[in-house]
């Protein structure tokens, strides 16, 4: 399956790319990096239980955290959406 890459981001990494002198894929996969270890830290986290998220930092982006109240009111619009359709 072919990896979907948005302009911005394949331009960056282009730049990237050019700048350091290192292969394409090389980049990409330093760039994805940060995302993948969100998503594995993310993935560890046992569904009701907010304390059991970490609480993650990427530069530039922010904090990703869990709070009981983040998570009840993303609840509340999923299923309120749910209910809609």
């Amino acid at each position: 399956m072919k990896k979907v890459i948005q302009k911005p981001v394949r331009d960056l990494v282009r730049q990237l790319s050019r700048e350091y002198n290192l292969p394409y894929k090389d980049v990409l996969e330093i760039v994805d990096s940060q995302f993948k270890f969100l998503k594995h830290a993310i993935g560890q986290g046992t569904k009701g239980e907010y304390d059991t998220f970490e609480n993650v930092l990427l530069r530039y982006l922010g904090t990703f955290e869990a709070s009981e109240g983040k998570i009840h009111h993303m609840s509340e619009r999923f299923n309120k959406s749910n209910y809609n359709e």
